[in-house]
């Protein structure tokens, strides 16, 4: 069997659009209410809009975030592959990390990189992609 017939890519695709997809909105949707919060509160927007992401709470939302997102696009291309699930899951999983490299790398992005989002972005996506296909493998399994 070739690597082409045992390789699903619909798999992989919706896998990785499952975690690009529950990230963005949920991240925004945090993000928005604790900048109206914040607004509410007095603040300038500008001081708002920068000073959310360094905010304790965000930071502890957006790691659970990250972690639930990967793990459900393991989970995904696990359950849609049928066969090699470790390597479905790899796959999404390097194709958010390239989403990540694209939204954070690019010259014209504002978006500024602290330590916390490094490791929430290029470090967490792979271990959680491989523990959402195993916990999908086991329930496959009945156990």
């Amino acid at each position: 069997m070739t690597v082409r017939k045992s390789f699903v890519l619909h798999a992989v695709l919706l896998g990785a659009a499952t975690s690009i997809a529950f990230g963005a909105v949920l991240g925004s949707l945090m993000f928005n209410i604790l900048v109206r919060v914040a607004l509410g509160n007095g603040a300038p927007f500008s001081e708002a809009y920068t000073a959310i992401p360094t905010t304790a709470g965000y930071s502890a939302f957006a790691a659970c975030l990250a972690i639930a997102a990967n793990f459900g696009a393991g989970y995904v291309s696990a359950m849609l592959s049928g066969r090699k699930r470790y390597l479905h899951a790899v796959a999404a999983g390097s194709l958010v990390l390239v989403y990540s490299a694209l939204l954070y790398l690019t010259p014209v992005s504002e978006v500024k990189l602290d330590a916390l989002s490094f490791i929430l972005s290029f470090l967490v996506p792979i271990p959680a992609v491989l523990l959402g296909a195993h916990y999908q493998s086991r329930g496959e399994a009945g156990g």
